[in-house]
């Protein structure tokens, strides 16, 4: 998206900045390659977005309840978005660790089949010996 935007008919210092950020943020192309490294770089796009998106809360919520002035009507949806911003962050991270957990053990599972299929001997064998 990066790449289109600098090919776009834009001013040339605007164009150039834009490809130097691109440049700097993906060590100077786009991420290219396997399917895992494009998952990701969009998984970690998305949990910068959820990041900033929670922040954005927190401090939403931090201003409602420092002019509520003493009303409790504000101060309690300040006190309903925090809730759910920690909530929708602790979600978000659960759901993060899982899944690093679910690939890493598929992973190594996988480096396990070649030497499954390239011997005689069974997973009985190696799990027990």
């Amino acid at each position: 998206m990066i790449k289109i935007l600098a090919s776009l008919d834009l001013p040339a210092a605007f164009s150039s900045n834009l490809q130097n950020g691109a440049d700097k943020a993906y060590g100077g192309t786009a991420p290219t390659g396997s399917v895992s490294t494009i998952v990701g770089s969009l998984i970690s796009g998305a949990l910068s977005v959820l990041g900033l998106i929670f922040l954005c809360l927190v401090v939403y919520a931090g201003f409602l309840w420092m002019t509520a002035q003493g009303e409790t009507k504000p101060i309690q949806k300040a006190k309903d978005i925090l809730i759910g911003a920690i909530v929708g962050l602790l979600i978000t991270l659960s759901a993060y660790i899982i899944t690093d957990w679910i690939t890493a053990s598929l992973e190594g599972a996988v480096a396990i089949a070649p030497f499954i299929h390239s011997t005689a001997i069974s997973v009985r064998d190696i799990l027990f010996s």
